[in-house]
């Protein structure tokens, strides 16, 4: 049995808004980070994301809310 989409559910989900979630690679270009400086701070807690098996999802508004704290990402965190 195959299940009909409706066009306008198919072009909701194409369509980029503040609730994307992004991959490690797509993350790593939006921050301008290496990708292996990406996956430190996500284990750290430093970003925020979750790891679903051996992936990592990140929410494009949350990483995007980060930029605006103050600070930098793991700054402090060696106690340097």
């Amino acid at each position: 049995m195959t299940t009909k989409l409706n066009e306008s559910a198919v072009s909701d989900i194409s369509q980029p808004d503040s609730t994307d979630v992004l991959t490690l690679k797509q993350a790593a270009a939006l921050l301008k980070l290496p990708y292996s400086s990406l996956r430190r701070y996500l284990k750290c807690g430093v970003l925020p994301g979750k790891q679903i098996g051996r992936h990592w999802r990140m929410s494009r508004a949350q990483l995007l809310a980060q930029l605006t704290t103050d600070g930098e990402p793991g700054k402090g965190r060696r106690g340097g």
